[in-house]
């Protein structure tokens, strides 16, 4: 990601045998969080850290189906139907899945509702990655992407650059049992 530029530049310093040191560090670091649940304090902390992730979790799960829906629209328009990785619960599938991570996201912090519960800390921790989410998304959009557009029509979304790079370097998968082929037949 840093080489990309997407990640701070300090991580793309390598040893001489290429091991990005600090990168490898920051990442590691992460792992020192469960020492959290040592003490009941931390207990409480890493309570937070997880309604924190569970609700980028979820936000990102939500922003992959609809990812996914828009995808399927602009295949659908343009008569792309040779996608091996169809399958016969769709769109379907996706729509319950928003559905799904939309409750999710919404009672993920719900016992801080239940009478004599409330705790600002839960509340927030449970409930502010939606404000952040709509914060960046909207704080991008007026900024940076006034000039673009993020809903495209589905006959100008582009499904074929670099199709044929991603092709060439596709191996045949192995052929496939019987059984393992009746079992595909339930789910294409």
């Amino acid at each position: 990601m840093a080489l990309a530029g997407n990640a701070p530049r300090v991580f793309t310093r390598c040893t001489k045998s290429g091991v990005p040191y600090y990168a490898t560090a920051a990442s590691a670091s992460l792992s020192l969080l469960a020492y959290l649940n040592v003490a009941s304090t931390g207990a409480t902390v890493f309570n937070w850290f997880v309604n924190l992730i569970n609700t980028g979790a979820y936000q990102s799960w939500i922003c992959c189906c609809v990812v996914y829906l828009r995808y399927r629209k602009a295949a659908d328009a343009q008569g792309v139907a040779d996608a091996p990785f169809r399958s016969r619960f769709q769109p379907y599938s996706s729509i319950v899945s928003i559905c799904g991570f939309g409750l999710l996201l919404v009672v993920n912090g719900f016992k801080v509702f239940l009478d004599g519960q409330w705790d600002t800390s839960s509340f927030l921790t449970s409930y502010i990655g939606v404000v952040i989410f709509f914060a960046l998304y909207f704080g991008h959009k007026f900024t940076v992407g006034s000039g673009d557009a993020w809903v495209r029509d589905p006959m100008d979304v582009d499904l074929v650059s670099g199709l044929d790079e991603v092709l060439a370097q596709e191996t045949p998968a192995p052929p496939r049992t019987k059984w393992y082929q009746k079992w595909r037949v339930l789910f294409e």
